[in-house]
């Protein structure tokens, strides 16, 4: 008996997993502009915890400086998605964080959204135009 009960405990655990997964993602909190503009701001981290903002905020800007310029190189005639062109080469990522930093300190209307919307400091800063 002890192994029926077994089964279905193991069952239940697995049917649930999916909900309990989905659950935990929308608690996850995702954090803002103004949260990453907070992380882009620290030069010199004192601590492991600053050290770990100061990084996540370099990574995140590069990322999405990428994908952004990515999309730059492989638009169609019209853009239809967020995209950069003319990046500076070897642009450093000093660099790339101040043009965040600037952007987010011109646009405080925009700290309470969710950090996706920082790409606009790198559209605002390096528009495409349409090919024609």
């Amino acid at each position: 008996m002890q192994t029926h009960y077994g089964l279905r405990a193991m069952f239940v655990g697995i049917t649930a997993l999916p909900v309990i997964q989905s659950v935990a993602a929308a608690e996850m909190p995702s954090y803002t502009v103004y949260e990453l503009f907070l992380r882009c701001k620290i030069e010199k981290p004192q601590n492991a915890d600053e050290l770990a903002d100061s990084a996540g905020c370099r990574e995140y800007i590069h990322g999405m400086v990428d994908i952004l310029s990515a999309n730059g190189r492989t638009r169609g005639k019209e853009i239809s998605v967020p995209a950069v062109c003319n990046v500076p080469d070897h642009l450093p990522m000093d660099a790339l964080v101040r043009v965040f930093i600037n952007w987010a300190n011109k646009h405080p209307e925009s700290w309470g959204e969710h950090r996706i919307n920082a790409s606009l400091a790198f559209t605002d800063k390096w528009p495409c135009t349409p090919a024609r």
